[in-house]
């Protein structure tokens, strides 16, 4: 995980602001799977929502991500990064659907999306609470800091 939010970090035209601690979830949907790591990234910038997945798609697959269609859904995978939210976009695109339909009912999106932004709302004017959540609970978590805190990226928030 440490390895992907280093990568995440020297993407061009992007500029993190915020990681999240990594928690340790239930699988969603399929449920025998090993746990996932899972981590919420708050980020600025300059690229357009379907540009950035592309940039995102990449990095997933530098780090061996199959999409092939013989790739489980919902099954194990090196890694997966999804856009929950983009300021101000409401989309049905085909490639792309901003909010991320799922998100508020996986603990393993609202919980760390709550530590980093507190109080957030989506674009579509959907609050981020834990009202809605069904699956994907989060069992524990690795805080960035011994007290429990975010870290600003890079560390001192420079």
């Amino acid at each position: 995980m440490w390895a992907a939010q280093e990568r995440l970090a020297q993407l061009p035209d992007l500029r993190v602001l915020r990681f999240s601690s990594i928690y340790t979830s239930e699988p969603a949907y399929v449920l025998e799977q090993p746990s996932f790591a899972n981590a919420v990234l708050l980020a600025d910038t300059s690229l357009a929502p379907l540009e950035l997945l592309q940039q995102l798609q990449a990095v997933e697959q530098e780090f061996g991500r199959d999409r092939s269609s013989q790739a489980q859904h919902w099954g194990p995978r090196t890694l997966d990064l999804d856009i929950i939210d983009y300021a101000g976009v409401v989309s049905d695109a085909p490639k792309l659907t901003l909010p991320h339909p799922l998100a508020l009912e996986r603990d393993f999106v609202v919980t760390p999306l709550l530590e980093v932004a507190a109080g957030h709302i989506l674009a579509n004017g959907a609050p981020v609470t834990r009202d809605k959540v069904t699956c994907g609970w989060v069992q524990m978590h690795q805080a960035c800091e011994p007290n429990g805190q975010a870290l600003p990226y890079p560390k001192g928030g420079q």
